[in-house]
């Protein structure tokens, strides 16, 4: 075998040569060549994931309130918690050193089985609208008591 150069080693000059005969015979090196980009839709044709004949609602986020609620007791009530009964929840909690007014919550709960984080989210949800429906009647007893008289500072 004759060597093509004397700087390299005969082995690395086959090397060069394969790579460059690649590139020059128009032939592409999978290792030296960019990934083939899809072009671009025209503006009149539908993108790529487009189907007109398939009618999907449009997705909606939750709000972030509800994002990082459910975060907080993801945190606390890691997946080996459920399936679980309130009181074995509000043990959880408390383990896991997690704020009083969740612990009381949880206990308060309705009691039934809760399979996972979102169920028992969806259970406090329910709780704590309830509680905020029935908060208007608590202001108007208030004001019954106090001689069913208004605050008249504000107009």
């Amino acid at each position: 075998m004759e060597r093509t150069t004397g700087k390299h080693a005969a082995r690395l000059d086959e090397q060069l040569a394969h790579e460059e005969g690649a590139l020059v015979r128009g032939a592409p090196d999978e290792g030296r060549t960019e990934p083939r980009r899809a072009e671009a839709p025209a503006p009149d044709e539908p993108g790529m994931g487009a189907r007109p004949e398939v009618e999907e609602p449009a997705a909606v986020a939750p709000p972030l309130s509800d994002l990082d609620r459910l975060q907080a007791l993801a945190a606390t009530f890691p997946p080996t918690s459920f399936p679980a009964r309130p009181d074995r929840l509000a043990d959880a909690a408390r383990a896991a050193y997690a704020d009083e007014s969740l612990v009381e919550a949880v206990a308060a709960l309705p009691d039934r089985t809760y399979e996972s984080v979102t169920d028992l989210d969806a259970a406090l949800s329910d709780q704590g609208a309830e509680e905020a429906s029935g908060a208007p009647e608590v202001a108007d007893d208030l004001s019954e008591a106090q001689g069913g008289e208004g605050d008249d500072r504000l107009g």
